[in-house]
């Protein structure tokens, strides 16, 4: 056995296969194509059962995992006989065949990945839900495919960012935008810094989605909670997950956060007096979340102005008239001046 093992059973110039070389690839593509059949006649029914994919929709998926299978075997072999051919190779980077190969399989994972994520699972949770007519997907059909349409793009862009990634790490390319001295200190932005913050706000955008309409959702639905505490709840959810997603963004890209937040505060300073109404509109927008004493879908009076809550954004708030005209107000004159809440603590609005 250990005669064969170390044979050689064929060689063609300086290539050669022993006995122990051969064994070990037949085992690798009889474990791959193994995994093939798990994979293409148990794990995938089982996952279309679960989220009701129509046939067409199984066939591509399917026919996405044939090229990836094929590459695993094509990688084993060169693994296994050491026949790697280099094709570039300079001072800080070494391309060879395999290289190519393993960025192929990259890709193609990318495919399955955005593929799976988004055309099976999520659009099969979207129909479980618009089967439950679930109150947190509001909108009807259309809204329910608007909704379905914001979040695969949000998982499309965060799969083939984060392959690029990869891609950039597997050949060696994170070429240099831009390099120089800060200060005292030398900086460099790379691609990779730049896909990094990108990433950071597409995986910001799913985890709000995420806690939005999956966690929050059914906690609305099972507390029977109203619209406006909804809405209060989801924008404090994205203001937070967008504030921590901009702090690492912002380390990703070389920013150094305490500089940062020394030069704000110094900033602050110089601008407080010009920017004084617009802070005075952002915290108290931030106030009226926590407070509630003004909710999306309250019937409110301001200055003799008489409309329904339709948003409480960030700065301003959009109330929309009986005559259905939109009209802007800032956030500081519904905690400072005196507001009629005609639906406050009851859900009939009075008219005089």
């Amino acid at each position: 056995m250990e005669n064969f093992w170390s044979k050689i059973l064929f060689q063609v110039g300086s290539f050669q296969i022993s006995g122990g070389q051969l064994t070990l690839g037949i085992l690798l593509v009889l474990g791959l194509l193994i995994l093939d059949w798990l994979v293409l006649f148990w794990i995938l029914p089982k996952l279309f059962r679960r989220f009701q994919v129509e046939q067409a929709r199984r066939r591509q998926v399917r026919r996405r995992f044939q090229p990836l299978f094929l590459y695993g075997i094509v990688l084993s072999w060169m693994w296994v006989s050491k026949m790697d051919h280099t094709l570039y190779e300079d001072q800080i980077r070494r391309i060879n065949v395999s290289t190519l190969i393993q960025g192929l399989m990259l890709w193609q994972i990318a495919f399955i990945v955005d593929l799976i994520l988004g055309r099976v699972i999520l659009r099969g949770f979207f129909k479980a839900q618009e089967n439950l007519k679930n109150p947190i997907l509001m909108g009807g059909t259309s809204g329910l495919q608007r909704t379905w349409n914001t979040s695969n793009r949000y998982i499309k862009y965060a799969v083939y960012v984060m392959t690029c990634l990869f891609l950039l790490r597997l050949f060696n390319t994170d070429f240099t935008f831009f390099e120089g001295k800060i200060g005292k200190n030398l900086y460099a932005l790379r691609i990779s810094n730049v896909l990094g913050a990108a990433l950071v706000i597409l995986l910001a955008q799913l985890v709000i989605w995420i806690v939005v309409h999956l966690f929050l959702g059914n906690f609305y639905r099972r507390r029977n909670i109203n619209i406006g505490s909804q809405f209060a709840f989801n924008q404090l959810v994205n203001y937070l997950v967008y504030f921590v997603a901009g702090l690492i963004a912002l380390h990703f890209v070389g920013v150094n956060i305490t500089v940062i937040a020394g030069g704000a505060v110094a900033l602050l300073v110089g601008v407080g007096i010009g920017l004084q109404q617009t802070f005075n509109d952002f915290f108290s927008g931030i106030l009226l979340l926590f407070e509630r004493s003004i909710e999306v879908g309250d019937w409110v009076e301001i200055d003799g102005l008489v409309g329904k809550v339709r948003r409480i954004g960030p700065r301003t708030s959009v109330v929309q008239t009986r005559d259905n005209r939109s009209v802007i107000v800032p956030n500081s004159m519904l905690v400072v001046n005196n507001v009629t809440n005609w639906s406050h603590g009851d859900d009939l609005a009075r008219f005089r």
